[in-house]
């Protein structure tokens, strides 16, 4: 009775080990994850920034509406945002 009940214990360990594991790895894998949307998201500001100070730049220049329009909206399509689809056509999510 007594070798079950220490097999029995050393199988509790093993499982609490392995359970710990798991939870620090979905833990750097949350973090992981937080750390890339942030980084998307500054990603995008920088972009739409770029986009606007290039607009800005063409008007001051003497470039007018539609180059400023040219810029703003350069290989999308009427309508189409950047966050709209990828080349296949398919939705990003």
């Amino acid at each position: 009775m007594a070798i079950r009940v220490a097999h029995l214990r050393r199988l509790k360990q093993a499982v609490d080990r392995r359970d710990e594991k798991a939870g620090q790895i979905a833990r750097k894998l949350a973090e992981h994850q937080r750390r890339t949307l942030n980084l998307a998201i500054q990603l995008q500001a920088l972009y739409e920034g770029r986009m606007e100070d290039v607009a800005a730049l063409l008007e001051e220049g003497g470039g007018g509406g539609a180059a400023a329009a040219a810029v703003g909206g350069a290989g999308l399509a009427a309508g189409e945002t950047l966050d709209s689809g990828d080349r296949t056509g398919r939705e990003v999510v």
